[in-house]
């Protein structure tokens, strides 16, 4: 069942980290209605500050522990699809996954998609950061939600996205020397 950019509700968590931060003026001209789901009252008053007067859209800030299956339950009330970006090295960051999915699961409806930002590679067993997302892929998959992994890579961490969205026509120089094979 496609969304409703009119009338569906977008929830996106870690929502003032690096992924959502860059992704939030891309989905305000399309998307009527965002929640943004923050960890910090700091967050929480920066995404305010950025977006409340946004008269385009209707945008809710809202403080919540991922950590805590009832806080995931209380932010997917309304939401029709999930983009879940989990806190880096978080220690609970496999347990916050799957409480999303859990929680994704009981709501009635069911968000129609669920986007997850994982990492490439998650199989590399000793970067931590990457191990921590295995689990959370292999329960979205069996999981009944239609889905969707990104699994983005090292270099976007430091794409200049601002910049180039900013140019008429624009141009991206590598920081490395693209002919040199690996």
């Amino acid at each position: 069942m496609p969304v409703d950019f009119a009338t569906d509700l977008l929830l996106l968590t870690c929502a003032n980290g690096k992924q959502c931060q860059h992704l939030i003026p891309f989905l305000l001209p399309k998307w009527k209605s965002l929640r943004l789901v923050v960890n910090s009252e700091s967050s929480r008053q920066k995404l305010l500050e950025n977006y409340a007067s946004n008269s385009k859209s209707n945008i809710e800030v809202v403080q919540a522990d991922l950590a805590q299956p009832d806080d995931c339950k209380r932010i997917l009330e309304g939401v029709r699809a999930v983009f879940h970006v989990g806190p880096a090295f978080h220690p609970r960051e496999t347990e916050i996954g799957s409480n999303m999915i859990s929680a994704s699961l009981t709501k009635n409806p069911r968000p129609c998609h669920f986007i997850y930002s994982s990492v490439l590679h998650p199989s590399l067993r000793k970067l931590l950061n990457h191990d921590s997302k295995r689990p959370i892929e292999e329960t979205l998959i069996e999981s009944s939600l239609p889905y969707t992994i990104l699994q983005p890579s090292h270099f976007m961490d430091m794409f200049p996205i601002a910049h180039l969205a900013s140019q008429d026509q624009p141009v991206y120089t590598a920081r490395w020397e693209p002919d040199v094979p690996f």
